[in-house]
């Protein structure tokens, strides 16, 4: 993107000083449109992270009120579901593992 520029030096030396300048401006303009791209790509990024965070906040607001202790429900009856398949498995009665061990049977929603 830098245009090369050849500086011409007449025998006075008169016209090396405009063409150095002419040389810097265009030195820092180059800067300032790089410091402007990279805001823009931060800029960008930013905007992207935060819609997904929206996203991510509209199906939170989406789910129903009582969406946790439905979800508590299921874990813990698929935990009890494993429970009596490791009993069945031993050769044991779950109803009764289940008497002798309280803490079995205690439901994290309640």
């Amino acid at each position: 993107m830098a245009a090369v520029t050849e500086v011409v030096v007449p025998a006075d030396g008169a016209e090396a000083r405009p063409l150095a300048a002419e040389e810097l401006a265009a030195q820092k303009r180059e800067q300032r449109l790089r410091k402007f791209r990279e805001l823009h790509l931060k800029r960008n990024e930013a905007r992207k992270l935060n819609h997904q965070e929206v996203v991510e906040e509209d199906k939170r607001l989406k789910l129903p009120a009582n969406w946790e202790a439905k979800k508590a429900r299921l874990e813990w009856e698929l935990q009890e579901e494993e429970k009596k398949k490791e009993c069945a498995a031993r050769g044991e009665d779950y109803e009764k593992v289940k008497l002798v061990f309280p803490g079995w049977s205690q439901r994290p929603w309640l």
